[in-house]
């Protein structure tokens, strides 16, 4: 069976991390049965975070938290979260919750 590994990439987002990991959380059951696939894993990347982003995804125990303890920019917070998700297919989302999971 195949994996989905879904990476969000964080800096200083406190105002939206909670509600785009809630619906990305939320979105695995109806991902998985629109699919086949046999689970959606959900990493976040905070990058170097100045504000309480970290700490609002830690709350979060269903989440992969990878933390880069200063900002690297987008592109390295993206690879970071490539190299740590262990889906066999990659996707990605804003942390600002520009898109929706489904």
């Amino acid at each position: 069976m195949s994996k989905l590994s879904i990476v969000i990439p964080a800096y200083n987002e406190a105002e939206a991390i909670a509600e785009i990991l809630a619906k990305c959380l939320a979105a695995r059951d109806p991902i998985c049965k629109a699919t086949g696939l046999s689970a959606v894993e959900v990493v976040a990347v905070d990058d170097g975070s100045r504000y309480k982003t970290r700490r609002i995804a830690e709350g979060f125990p269903e989440v992969k938290l990878v933390v880069h303890p200063q900002n690297r920019g987008y592109g390295q917070a993206l690879m970071t979260g490539f190299s740590s998700a262990s889906g066999d297919y990659l996707g990605f989302l804003d942390a600002d919750g520009t898109c929706a999971p489904l």
